[in-house]
């Protein structure tokens, strides 16, 4: 998490994918700069949507707020203001954004296409565009996803 601590601050445009809420939720306490206590829902909604720079994207948020979540990402992009988002598998299904800088919890191969797909294909001149997390909690895991995942390491490092 310290690599990823230090491309956090540096890079303008990062998305980060995690295979669960629980992990996603862990991240984003980590890295989210303000919290606004005592607020109800849609106030905290609201204001990290204005004010934050990082953002979280995943089935956690009801359709409303994550329809306004993405409307915020678009902008930020489109923009080219500094965005971090948090997400989790929510970004493989038709979300129609891109990033400059990926990190991605290993997960099958199906499913890492799908994140390398949400890199920016502008940055693809740069170097290390996309990096696959190993957060360590495959332990749990039923045995065909952790040998998906191992099969997609190999391929990563093929591609």
């Amino acid at each position: 998490m310290a690599t990823l601590a230090l491309d956090w601050r540096l890079e303008r445009q990062i998305l980060i994918v995690f295979n669960t809420r629980k992990d996603a939720l862990r991240a984003l306490e980590e890295f989210h700069p303000t919290k606004a206590e005592g607020a109800t829902l849609e106030e905290r909604v609201r204001h990290t949507l204005e004010h934050s720079p990082v953002l979280h994207l995943s089935t956690l948020l009801c359709g409303a707020h994550r329809s306004l979540t993405l409307e915020a990402i678009r902008a930020r992009l489109r923009a080219q203001q500094v965005i971090r988002l948090v997400s989790t598998q929510v970004i493989e299904a038709g979300v129609d954004i891109s990033a400059h800088r990926l990190w991605s919890e290993l997960a099958p191969w199906p499913s890492m296409l799908q994140r390398l797909g949400r890199l920016n294909p502008k940055c693809f001149n740069q170097l290390n565009l996309g990096e696959v997390l190993n957060a360590g909690h495959d332990k749990n895991q039923k045995i065909p996803v952790r040998e998906a995942a191992r099969r997609s390491v190999h391929l990563v490092r093929l591609f």
